[in-house]
């Protein structure tokens, strides 16, 4: 298996993955059709989630690697904040954003996992 199948394999990759592949489904419909720069926005940050992790993954350094986790974990809450805006002009509904942010949530404690390995790694050297 080569670095780039280890990559599509890794568990919050495929999360991340899905997750934007979920935010494009959702934005292609409804008011998001007429509002470009939100929607531009929000797809932005849906795929700069999964984009941070490869970068990450990419690096020769711990630090390099936990530098593209942290900017992913932003990025999340950049994407729900935007999700909220949209709950606020009317495009998303309160149980389809609890719906869309349960994701964010899941990939958010995965990148804490990973994040917390790293420093209990370097603890113990």
């Amino acid at each position: 298996m080569d670095e780039f199948d280890e990559l599509e394999n890794f568990e919050v990759m495929q999360e991340a993955r899905a997750l934007a592949v979920l935010i494009y489904e959702h934005t292609d419909c409804g008011g998001w059709t007429m509002d470009f720069v939100l929607r531009d926005e929000i797809r932005k940050a849906a795929i700069a989630i999964s984009t941070e992790i490869a970068r990450g993954y990419g690096g020769d350094t711990a630090a390099y690697i936990q530098r593209y986790l942290r900017k992913s974990r932003s990025t999340c809450y950049v994407l729900v904040t935007l999700l909220t805006i949209g709950r606020d002009l009317g495009y998303v509904s309160n149980e389809e954003l609890a719906k869309l942010s349960r994701p964010v949530k899941t990939i958010i404690q995965m990148l804490d996992d990973l994040l917390y390995d790293f420093a209990r790694r370097r603890r113990h050297r």
